[in-house]
């Protein structure tokens, strides 16, 4: 039977194994002293846990089968270009829809950026492409499940 994940309190991952409950080591979702973890959602298709990062602005890939960091399903948030220009801001939470295969990311401004207004990004899970055109939902758009996860079955 395959592993149950959790988020633990140092902002890392660790596997529960269903029968005997053992826990793994806690695997680490970022390298940055204070990670700023906004969302998790669980992709069971292609059996990887993407992490929103907010310090880094990225969404990272786990494998749960390679049991390990994906470095090509990472999704560089801040750096995605509208008209010409990196859009910045920070992820600040995750949906996952699996019938589209597409992550959706609420990308909130930072005091660095020039825009004040929400947007609502989404990318395919198979090639990590953007797809349609960003949506705003307003100034004070709220992420209340910030420690929460998602799962698709």
């Amino acid at each position: 039977m395959p592993a149950n994940w959790q988020r633990n309190a140092n902002d890392g991952l660790v596997a529960v194994d269903p029968d005997t409950t053992e826990n793994s080591d806690t695997i680490p979702v970022s390298d940055e002293a204070y990670p700023l973890v906004k969302g998790a959602i669980y992709d069971s298709t292609n059996h990887t846990i993407r992490i929103a990062e907010g310090r880094k602005s990225v969404i990272t890939g786990y494998s749960t089968i390679a049991g390990k960091w994906i470095d090509t399903l990472a999704v560089p948030v801040g750096k995605h270009v509208i008209d010409g220009e990196d859009i910045g801001g920070r992820p600040a939470g995750l949906a996952y829809d699996s019938e589209l295969g597409e992550v959706h990311v609420l990308v909130q401004p930072t005091l660095r950026d020039d825009w004040s207004k929400s947007i609502v990004i989404s990318f395919r899970t198979d090639d990590t492409k953007y797809v349609g055109e960003p949506i705003g939902v307003g100034e004070n758009a709220r992420w209340w499940m910030t420690t929460g996860a998602s799962m698709d079955t």
